[in-house]
């Protein structure tokens, strides 16, 4: 590619990361500023995304987090490939989030309700925990504390 532009995310693409899991769909606000960033022709950028500070290479297809140094692959999927939503109605499996030291297993109480918005088709969930008000979204596989904005990543494996 001619100065080595990023190519164009595919029509209805969305944007993922390689986690060790497999590939994990980058939350609603990560896919607005990374295809904000390739529409406007931008090679890279350094933008907070779901809570972490990553250097996003486009022609490299890396994001790097900034704090750790942490470089994963990323992609921008076509329609129809993207990572495979929870599947909460599997035997063994859990309900799990991403924080700063790395994925960790939710509280039975969380997980179970997670679990039947899951199974009821439900986009989101609001939760109260510690104290704080969140909202899942069970779509983007994340949670947002209301108060801070902070979103993390969760997972069902």
């Amino acid at each position: 590619r001619a100065g080595g532009a990023p190519a164009a995310p595919p029509a209805g693409g969305t944007w993922q990361v390689l986690l060790e899991s497999g590939w994990a769909t980058i939350d609603a606000a990560g896919q607005h500023i990374m295809n904000g960033a390739v529409a406007a022709g931008q090679t890279s950028i350094r933008d907070k995304i779901a809570g972490r500070e990553y250097f996003i290479d486009f022609v490299a297809k890396k994001q790097t987090n900034c704090r750790t140094g942490k470089a994963r692959d990323i992609r921008c999927a076509p329609a129809g490939a993207a990572a495979p939503a929870a599947k909460p109605s599997e035997a063994g499996g859990t309900w799990q989030i991403m924080l700063n030291d790395g994925w960790k297993v939710m509280d039975a109480p969380t997980s179970a309700t997670l679990s039947q918005a899951a199974k009821a088709g439900q986009a989101t969930v609001q939760l109260r925990q510690r104290g704080y008000d969140y909202t899942v979204d069970l779509a983007a596989l994340t949670q947002t504390n209301l108060a801070t904005k902070a979103v993390r990543q969760i997972r069902f494996v």
